[in-house]
């Protein structure tokens, strides 16, 4: 009878302990995704970097990509020496919505030579 009263109360005791460390679990909202950045309703164009919202896939946050070695923004389209001469840039790339134009020109008098990108 003894040895029984002690197990019976090991046994209390055992799942008194574990009731006290299992807490209940509470849901909570996740954080709103304009508030983290993921204002766009979609993606913007090949020249923006954008991921989704890990709470939310249809809201996305965008940066602009770099422009590739070699190239600029800030590079006109074409450049006018003379009359006769107009030197071309072709672009290589986009910069969030800006061209980034190789900063080597293309052959003199000949925009058709930036594989099929013809630049104004």
């Amino acid at each position: 009878m003894k040895k029984n009263f002690l197990t019976i109360t090991a046994v209390s005791l055992a799942l008194a302990i574990s009731s006290i460390s299992t807490a209940t679990a509470e849901c909570v909202t996740p954080p709103d995704c304009s508030g983290l950045g993921y204002t766009l309703n979609a993606p913007k164009g090949p020249g923006w970097v954008c991921t989704a919202c890990p709470f939310n896939p249809a809201k996305f946050s965008c940066t602009a990509k770099p422009c590739p070695a070699g190239s600029s923004t800030s590079q006109p389209a074409k450049q006018i020496v003379n009359r006769a001469t107009t030197i071309y840039y072709c672009t290589v790339g986009w910069n969030g919505d800006s061209p980034c134009r190789s900063t080597s020109p293309t052959s003199n008098n000949s925009r058709h030579d930036c594989s099929g990108n013809y630049n104004e």
